[in-house]
């Protein structure tokens, strides 16, 4: 409905993945998947946005559930003499227990305001919108794994370039 400060929308989209295995061709043994790089279980996303006559704003927030880096391996002695840390998580596959480092949460941020100028404004400015945003408005730096590249790609490639500013401007013609 339209209030008296504009129209809101919220939307949310999630995704949880509820099984995932690898198993090696001419195989039957399956390694679980859930909790590995690129196999978070839970992604997400919520989105507000609002509007007023030729006003228009929006937030939103990414989320991406933890992990195991299963790169960075250490053992159930490691584990027990370091005081069983939150850094480490603890992975049971196949009646095997595993002991990798634990990528924590994120979530990340985005903002836009726009402005549309109707018929009546200026020849050079009728019928333009210009809409200005911050994407990662925090500037959230992928989290350290053991990659290569020292974050993982396929879960993180969108924080690499950190904070980013966006300007788009349309016109109808």
């Amino acid at each position: 409905p339209e209030f008296r400060f504009g129209r809101l929308t919220i939307s949310t989209d999630w995704a949880m993945l509820k099984d995932s295995y690898n198993t090696l061709p001419g195989s039957t043994v399956r390694d679980y998947r859930i909790g590995e790089p690129g196999f978070n279980k839970w992604r997400g996303t919520a989105v507000l946005s609002w509007q007023k006559k030729a006003w228009s704003a929006s937030v939103s927030g990414y989320y991406i559930s933890d992990y195991a880096d299963t790169a960075a391996t250490t053992t159930a002695a490691v584990y027990e003499s370091l005081g069983r840390p939150s850094y480490i998580k603890v992975l049971n596959d196949r009646d095997t227990t595993f002991y990798y480092y634990h990528v924590a949460d994120s979530l990340t941020g985005s903002a836009t305001v726009g402005y549309k100028f109707g018929r009546e404004a200026n020849r050079l400015l009728a019928r333009t919108a210009i809409r200005v945003g911050v994407v990662n408005f925090t500037d959230k730096k992928p989290p350290l794994t053991s990659d290569f590249q020292a974050y993982t790609p396929t879960v993180y490639n969108h924080l690499l370039v950190g904070r980013t500013w966006t300007l788009q401007l349309t016109r109808e013609f």
